[in-house]
């Protein structure tokens, strides 16, 4: 009777070796998962700004706006721009895009908060399609 021959001296992989597969996808998805909740997180706190509702309020019932971009005035998920607080004075620097059936425009917001009221320094609609600014930090109607 013959000796089988010995198996082969295999050492059995690492766990590196053997997850790889599935680790690296799942880390990507929790990382893309982590980005979009921070996008989102930051989104909801700078729509929820007395500054960002102010002007979208302003913008959505400015006739000449209405006239450009048609009603209703609905404001794009996406909002750039910074919110800091130092102290007991707020400062708001932002560009929300807005659209209406006729058209799409960007508001642009530089506005200081000391006390009870908003000072707006810089609050203006650019409309897209005709290039046209309209200044809205002398508009007086019953927005806040």
């Amino acid at each position: 009777m013959s000796v089988p021959p010995p198996l082969p001296n295999r050492r059995r992989p690492d766990w590196w070796s053997r997850n790889w597969p599935w680790f690296v996808p799942a880390v990507v998805i929790l990382a893309l998962g982590f980005m979009g909740a921070v996008i989102v997180a930051t989104m909801a706190l700078m729509k929820s700004n007395d500054a960002y509702r102010n002007a979208l309020a302003r913008t959505q019932a400015n006739e000449r706006v209405i006239a450009e971009i048609g009603e209703p005035i609905e404001a794009s998920w996406m909002v750039t721009g910074t919110v800091s607080t130092s102290g007991g004075r707020k400062e708001a620097d932002l560009a929300i895009p807005v659209q209406g059936p006729r058209g799409k425009a960007t508001v642009y917001v530089l506005a200081t908060h000391q006390g009870e009221i908003w000072d707006y320094e810089i609050l203006t609609v650019h409309i897209r399609e005709t290039d046209e600014y309209i200044d809205l930090t002398e508009f007086t109607a019953n927005t806040p």
